[in-house]
């Protein structure tokens, strides 16, 4: 019988491989298109394998964004969700950021 080692990622996020660096979702990973990644069902729509968008496009819908309330409120909101895919590498670099956004409000306050 033969033996061999095979690895399944049960988690989102950045791994290192052989000085390869590839980025883990629901779907797969990107960079790397032999990883095998099996995540909870609760987490099935952290997919990145979907539908292709524009960038243009994107970046309107991120400034639309801004605009829902002021911005001492969505700036820091915006910030946090693009630098967690930046994390990894923030904390390699001896820059981790040390802090936690948490939201408070009564229900209905759009939090």
């Amino acid at each position: 019988m033969k033996l061999y080692e095979k690895t399944i990622y049960t988690h989102t996020g950045w791994r290192e491989e052989n000085d390869n660096w590839f980025y883990l979702h629901a779907g797969g990973a990107i960079g790397n298109n032999n990883a095998e990644v099996c995540i909870d069902n609760r987490l099935e729509r952290y997919n990145l394998s979907g539908e292709k968008h524009n960038f243009i496009s994107v970046c309107d819908a991120v400034t639309d964004i801004m605009n829902i309330s002021k911005p001492e409120i969505m700036y820091p909101l915006i910030a946090t969700v693009f630098l967690c895919p930046l994390n990894e590498f923030f904390r390699q670099a001896g820059y981790e950021p040390l802090y936690l956004l948490f939201l408070v409000g009564r229900t209905q306050t759009r939090k």
